[in-house]
């Protein structure tokens, strides 16, 4: 009987302070790391490491905005050549949180712009595009709290920029599918 009263009064020492912490705080800032793969208007352009960071702000308990900057890289060989290229997104998302505990799974949108680059090795020259236009971007992750002030962020994110082929535009639609990893602090 002394154990078992034991054991509830250190699970109620333990269970006390987690209740109250606080894991909506009204700021954060965060970076990422991952993995993504980027496609234009004619397919699967590569895939290549992808990051970012950004500040985010709560306006409400489950509803903040964040904004963005996020850098991709994407390589892909072919029989004549290898594909490169590089790009950043800059966007401002509205973030949706579900919850307000522990872990918060959360969605975002937003919009804001890109800039790519990709070079290709058509006849033996290399071609050079770039693109820089309107960008959206539209995702789903997690904010799992080590405590009131650091998370950890898995995260996916869609990213789409450029112009449809029915615009007369030299702009390409690129987009670009991202898995990472991040950390964020919180104040």
């Amino acid at each position: 009987m002394l154990r078992h009263l034991a054991v509830f009064a250190a699970f109620l020492a333990v269970a006390a302070p987690l209740a109250a912490q606080n894991y909506t705080r009204r700021a954060e800032v965060y970076g990422q790391i991952g993995a993504g793969v980027t496609y234009d208007d004619e397919g699967s352009i590569g895939n290549g490491i992808a990051g970012g960071g950004g500040i985010g702000v709560r306006f409400l308990r489950r509803l903040g905005a964040e904004f963005d900057v996020n850098a991709f890289r994407h390589e892909r060989n072919f029989s004549f050549g290898r594909l490169t290229g590089s790009g950043q997104f800059f966007t401002g998302n509205l973030v949706f949180h579900f919850t307000t505990g522990r872990v918060q799974p959360y969605i975002l949108a937003g919009a804001g712009g890109l800039h790519s680059r990709l070079e290709t090795p058509f006849s033996g020259t290399p071609v050079f595009r770039e693109t820089t236009t309107f960008a959206g971007d539209v995702g789903a992750g997690l904010k799992i709290f080590a405590n009131e002030r650091w998370s950890i962020r898995p995260e996916v994110r869609i990213y789409a920029g450029g112009n449809t082929p029915n615009f007369q535009s030299s702009d390409a639609l690129v987009s670009h599918v991202r898995v990472s990893i991040g950390v964020g602090y919180h104040w």
